[in-house]
């Protein structure tokens, strides 16, 4: 998957748990034959592929804190969409991965519109497309950037403040009170 950053800018990454979905993904938006033609041309997802960098990380769902993820910030990515299987452990992983990969990130949630198991190297479920036919799929994700991080200060307390990259991310509006993800509005 380096090569994709290697061989044209690309300020997105899409992280997938392993080479069968980071390729197939690849695939999906850079299909070459006309079979792979017509599977991204029914895909809803496969424009969002094509101008972002597929990668997967090796080892399993045990492994994604481990990986040195440096070179993502070293390559000029600035975004970064976690996607897990469709299941707890695939979960979990990713928000290990997003705790350590200190970039601006979200997970896709695939918790109700997909079948137990599901990545994208699977045929997209008939059952997924109403839901998500106009939305593309960093619409479709969840923030994963924390909003606090603990420290210890100079005496050894432990502190709370905001997260750097959340305070970078979003803009807090007072009436109402929310705030709303600039990446995203």
């Amino acid at each position: 998957g380096l090569e994709q950053l290697a061989s044209r800018e690309k300020s997105t990454a899409y992280i997938f748990e392993g080479a069968k979905a980071a390729e197939a993904a690849y695939r999906l938006g850079n299909p070459s034959g006309r079979a792979e033609r017509e599977l991204a041309d029914s895909h809803p997802w496969a424009l969002d592929f094509r101008y972002a960098a597929c990668l997967g990380f090796t080892g399993g769902i045990y492994a994604a804190k481990n990986t040195d993820w440096s070179w993502l910030r070293k390559f000029g990515i600035t975004d970064v969409v976690l996607v897990p299987d469709c299941d707890s452990g695939g979960r979990d992983a990713m928000f290990d991965v997003a705790d350590v990969i200190d970039l601006p990130s979200r997970i896709f949630n695939t918790s109700h519109l997909f079948p137990s198991g599901w990545d994208v190297a699977d045929p997209f479920p008939d059952s997924a497309r109403s839901v998500t036919a106009n939305l593309s799929l960093f619409q479709l994700c969840e923030i994963s950037t924390p909003v606090l991080v603990e420290y210890f200060d100079d005496d050894g307390k432990p502190q709370k403040a905001v997260n750097r990259q959340f305070s970078k991310d979003f803009v807090h509006l007072s009436k109402p009170n929310l705030f709303i993800d600039t990446r995203n509005p």
